[in-house]
């Protein structure tokens, strides 16, 4: 649904203007065209709490700063594992966070030790389609050593949910493991470089019933496990000893904790003397407490009643542990304070004796805080956990002293990244372009941001453009230009549900409507907007659910912002939904197309709408009625004919990108529709643009195995495909989506898309883009480069008239003319032959007939010989 900007208005004048002789553009060789590198588009990196969810964290310290590891879904694809160091004194050493592993699938349930020369870091894999013990080193500087991952165990069945200890020599990582067919606790020794010294995997229990939820530790003479066990038809607690080479020294299982009642979720550490586990128990329908023992060396259970850690009404759960080196530290869940979970603590002497019996309150915050993890450093813990106070997962911290002091007055933020930004759409005004974007804050939730690009590619406004910060959603931004102004419309959730809204940018960047104005706040929803400037107004179509069902309506806006169908007027009315729509212009009707399920499954339809609101095609023009699902269409019109490009499902499970061309009378021109590329994997979003001379489509595909990247296509005004696998547009490490393009009249096409970016400082989705340069194929070259070249008019933007210059090499035959915004030639400024040199010509605005033209945009076409230039000038009042 990025769509319909002024310039796809304006694009049959590229065919006009710049290249109006029979042949046109087609004299330029298609291979001359290029991508350029990418740049970065959006605005600031101001930091905050990262998108969607971060969970599971798990901690390490390596005598200096901690290592804090986590379950990241902000790519939005997958689960990946990120971490991020924190010093002693809570402040975050990587702000933003870095990947340790985005391998293709989920990646989940990180867990991590330190060996007192790198971390490993260990976690459940989804690479090769069932769970898999994958891991990385990490060194202290947070270079990530081993950046594919290291396989620990890719047996049969499924791993996963692995837990690690360092024992000064070896890592022992233990997981539960399914190759049995049953739920059963494997283990295997890593040394220092990552190498497995148990490939495969050794049994640590393989008891008919199901056993689950290892936690591991060394204990002084190699390690300890414990896990939750059904063997008594109620949930236990077993361990198990393992000896640094590896032999399992208690292979039926230590019963830790094997009372009536069940116990669940263990946990495990060591002070140097004893090692302490600590388990949830429930109590029946209204409690939970924590329980723990300590375990000897030797495998002795030393508090067989078992030590209450809490007893308290209500749930206590999920415990964790660590120790000082002398007192113990278990903190868990507890739901005392009305039902959300908090973080409460104990700390427990070497004897088992309960320092606090009170329990000291760690975290309070109103939102659930859950999945805890903690480390020592020597004088405090750190204490993490995911927490929901961002109206998703991220993880905090806190850090207590060893006295039960909590030290940071509040919970801090560990999992940050920078701004994340996604669905940019572009319109040009003659001279840059604007790029728009929806933009994610951390208390905004998504703002509506741009900002201006020049042809160069040069970004004007760094810092950004904030067109919509309102206290609520603004989402799916849409951009079009009327010659003065750009309109930027959106979905807009500041009266609960969505409605549409719009503002008024200037060339020069200014919002001239900063508290922004509504175009349709009508009963229900009404999303994803689209807009399109006809010479006289613009159109804003979205889709609309005030009857029900999605149905497409639109409404005029007039150039100073005024809504003109205040109601909003019905495009498409059909049974079912019809959805995401995009919008064009020929310069006198709109076109506008949607996805249609009025048969069922999503097919492509669209209709004419006369400059007066009207809709010609009330039953909706059939574009594409393949079987299966076409979707998110996008149109432009080549100053001939509308061309639709939508996703195509109708040959396989996977979406492939189709076109078809329809006549201004609403003729389908191509009814079965012309693959654009039907290469392996999913291309999807597509959007589609016309630069003088080609169509150029774009789309985000999923044919690499690493992501999705931006993928597009050329094809000519018959229908003929340029690009039939399409070339790449970017490729870059992670993830590309939603992309859009506009061009320019000189031939310079500028392709934006949201960017999964991992540097330092970001870990988020940024605005990127390149620059396609279809210039390159005009013959003679650009303005300056061969025997002829135009010059910008002086002034442009213009009152009264403007100078004109063009340079000759030679004696040659020269045109020069102007056209209007829908394409009419309205003066003819030279048509002769001019000798060698630069020449100068004066326009004051007028036509050939010598009357006053009207404000606005106009265009300045130069022809010598093969060489073909146009300039856009803008007439002020």
């Amino acid at each position: 649904m990025r769509n319909s900007t002024y310039c796809k208005l304006l694009l049959f004048l590229v065919a006009f203007c710049v290249f109006w002789s029979p042949q046109g553009i087609a004299q330029g060789a298609a291979s001359a065209d290029s991508v350029g590198p990418a740049f970065e588009v959006g605005g600031d990196v101001d930091l905050v709490a990262a998108v969607e969810y971060q969970i599971d964290a798990s901690m390490a310290f390596d005598g200096v700063s901690y290592l804090v590891v986590w379950a990241d879904y902000r790519s939005q694809t997958s689960y990946d594992v990120f971490a991020a160091r924190v010093a002693s004194d809570g402040s975050i050493v990587d702000e933003g966070g870095f990947i340790i592993s985005a391998a293709e699938g989920y990646q989940e349930s990180p867990a991590v030790a330190f060996d007192g020369t790198n971390y490993l870091v260990v976690w459940t894999d989804m690479r090769n389609g069932t769970g898999d013990i994958y891991a990385s080193r990490v060194d202290t500087g947070g270079v990530v050593l081993d950046p594919g991952g290291v396989a620990i165990c890719t047996e049969a069945g499924a791993q996963g949910d692995p837990a690690i200890a360092f024992d000064g020599t070896n890592y022992l990582v233990v997981w539960t493991d399914t190759r049995d067919a049953n739920e059963n606790i494997y283990g295997a020794r890593v040394d220092t470089d990552a190498v497995v010294l148990d490939p495969g995997g050794f049994a640590v229990c393989t008891d008919a019933e199901q056993q689950r939820y290892a936690a591991v530790s060394p204990n002084g003479a190699g390690w300890l496990i414990v896990w939750q066990d059904l063997r008594n038809t109620h949930v236990d607690v077993y361990g198990a000893r393992v000896n640094p080479g590896g032999s399992v020294l208690d292979p039926g299982g230590i019963a830790v904790a094997a009372t009536s009642a069940d116990e669940t979720y263990p946990h495990v550490t060591y002070n140097d003397t004893n090692c302490l586990v600590v388990w949830d128990v429930d109590r029946g329908a209204t409690s939970q407490d924590i329980i723990g023992t300590r375990v000897s060396t030797s495998g002795t259970v030393l508090d067989p009643a078992g030590i209450e850690v809490c007893k308290h009404v209500d749930y206590q759960a999920y415990p964790a542990a660590s120790t000082d080196g002398s007192d113990y530290l278990v903190v868990w869940h507890d739901a005392r304070n009305g039902g959300t979970w908090d973080v409460y603590g104990a700390r427990i002497d070497p004897a088992g004796g309960v320092i606090d019996t009170t329990a000291l309150p760690v975290c309070l915050d109103p939102s659930q805080q859950f999945g805890l993890a903690l480390a020592y450093d020597g004088s405090n813990w750190l204490i993490a956990w995911h927490d929901s106070r961002n109206d998703h997962k991220d993880v905090f911290g806190i850090r207590l002293s060893s006295a039960g002091f909590v030290v940071d007055p509040a919970a801090f933020l560990i999992s940050m990244s920078s701004v994340d930004q996604a669905e940019p759409a572009i319109a040009f005004d003659g001279a840059n372009y604007l790029v728009v974007w929806q933009e994610w804050r951390e208390s905004t939730l998504y703002d509506i941001r741009a900002t201006r690009v020049t042809p160069a590619g040069a970004v004007l406004d760094p810092a950004g453009i904030s067109v919509c910060t309102h206290a609520s959603d603004a989402l799916y931004p849409a951009v079009a230009f009327d010659g003065a102004n750009y309109l930027v419309v959106w979905q807009d959730h500041r009266n609960a549900a969505a409605d549409i809204y719009g503002a008024l940018i200037t060339p020069g960047g200014t919002v001239l409507s900063p508290g922004s104005f509504p175009v349709s706040t009508s009963t229900d929803r009404q999303e994803c907007p689209a807009a399109a400037f006809n010479g006289t107004n613009y159109m804003v179509v979205w889709q609309d659910r005030r009857s029900g069902g999605f149905d497409i309506y639109g409404a005029r806006v007039t150039p100073a912002g005024s809504v003109i169908d205040t109601f909003g007027r019905p495009i498409s009315t059909a049974s079912r939904d019809q959805a995401k729509p995009s919008v064009t212009s020929n310069g006198q009707e709109y076109f506008a197309v949607w996805e249609d399920a009025r048969n069922v499954y999503n097919d492509v339809y669209g209709a004419r709408i006369g400059q007066g609101g009207g809709v010609f095609d009330t039953l909706g023009i059939a574009i594409s009625g393949a079987t299966l699902a076409q979707e998110h269409p996008d149109v432009v019109f080549d100053g001939d004919r509308y061309a639709v490009v939508w996703q195509d499902r109708r040959s396989s499970s996977t979406y492939d990108i189709y076109m078809s061309r329809v006549t201004t009378g609403g003729l389908v021109m191509d009814p079965a529709g012309v693959v654009v590329c039907g290469a392996a994997g999913d291309q999807e979003e597509p959007a589609i643009t016309f630069n003088g001379r080609d169509y150029l489509m774009i789309w985000q595909d999923g044919r690499g195995s690493a992501g999705t990247d931006i993928f597009a296509a050329r094809a000519d005004t018959s229908g003929g495909i340029t690009d039939p696998d399409g070339f790449e547009v970017s490729g870059a490490e992670h993830n590309q989506f939603t992309p859009d393009l506009c061009p320019n009249a000189p031939g310079v096409v500028l392709m934006a898309y949201s960017s999964f970016t991992s540097d330092p400082g970001y870990g988020s989705y940024r605005i990127w883009a390149n620059m396609y340069d279809v210039v390159a194929a005009v013959p003679g070259g650009p303005a300056g480069s061969g025997p002829a070249c135009l010059h910008s008019n002086f002034p442009n933007p213009f009152r009264g008239s403007t100078k004109i210059r063009f340079g000759l090499a030679e004696r040659a035959e020269v045109a020069l003319r102007v056209y209007d915004v829908k394409g009419r030639l309205v003066a003819t400024l030279f048509d002769g032959v001019r000798g060698a040199g630069v020449h100068e010509v004066t326009w004051e605005g007028r036509s050939s007939s010598g009357s006053a033209l009207a404000p606005g945009l106009y265009f300045l076409a130069f022809r010598s010989g093969s060489y073909r230039q146009t300039e856009k000038m803008l007439l002020l009042e």
